[in-house]
Parts: structure tokens; C-alpha cells; sequence
């Protein structure tokens, strides 16, 4: 095999993570929730933006996607600011691993966008 030669594996032979990427937007002491609706999913409970890798993205790539979708919020790639990685493992379910990308970016300096605008289903929660 020859430097940048494709590395392909048979299907079912290579070990695979699921990744996911969560948002904790601060203001100061403060963090915005979401509240989950209709998505299968923990609905009811409250949230910071999040979710999967959908491939071919980074961490930052994939929160700042979940950000627009989420909460119609536009975070520039340099305003994020990854503080923690956790792999974790689902008990009972081989295979079944996780890695979760935590980022921070500060909500003063998207408050041009939220606006005096009530966003519904959606909390701010004192960071202890």
C-alpha cells in the first residue's frame, strides 16, 4: 500500500463510533435549553443543542449545523471552542460505543440574532 492509497474494510470487520456534538451557548452564568419536541427521542426533557456527526463533518461542523436547525442560531466555525470529549459505552450492547464532543461559545455575542424575539420552547438555566 502506497501513502494515500484508499483503506477500505470488508462491511461488519471494522469497529465503528457514533458521534454526536453538544452546545453549551453561556451568558456568563447562564446557559440556553431547549426543550425536546417530536423527535423520537427523550421529547419532554430539556437539552442544550445537540447532535449526531452526520459524516464528512467535524465536531464544529456538525454543532454549528444543529445550531441553525435547532435554534435558527448562525455560529462561526472561530466562536467555537471544544472543552470536553467523553466516550462512553451503552451497557448490554456490543458495538454500541459513543464518543461526545462538548463545545462552548458565549450567547453575547449572538444576541444580534435571538433579538427581542421569544423563541418557544426555549430556557436559559444558571451554569453551577
Amino acid at each position: 500500500m502506497l501513502p494515500g492509497d484508499a483503506v477500505t474494510d470488508p462491511p461488519g470487520e471494522r469497529f465503528a463510533l457514533i458521534a454526536a456534538a453538544h452546545l453549551f451557548l453561556l451568558d456568563g452564568e447562564r446557559v440556553l435549553l431547549s426543550l425536546r419536541q417530536n423527535t423520537g427521542y427523550a421529547d419532554g426533557q430539556w437539552s442544550v443543542v445537540a447532535g449526531h456527526l452526520d459524516g464528512d463533518e467535524t465536531a464544529v461542523m456538525a454543532i454549528s449545523r444543529e445550531a441553525r436547525e435547532e435554534a435558527d442560531i448562525a455560529l462561526a466555525p472561530d466562536n467555537l471552542v471544544v472543552v470536553g470529549i467523553m466516550h462512553r459505552r451503552a451497557e448490554g450492547l456490543v458495538g454500541r460505543e459513543r464518543l461526545d464532543f462538548f463545545l462552548t461559545a458565549g450567547l453575547a455575542r449572538h444576541t444580534d440574532q435571538l433579538g427581542a424575539r421569544e423563541v418557544r420552547g426555549a430556557g436559559v438555566a444558571r451554569a453551577r
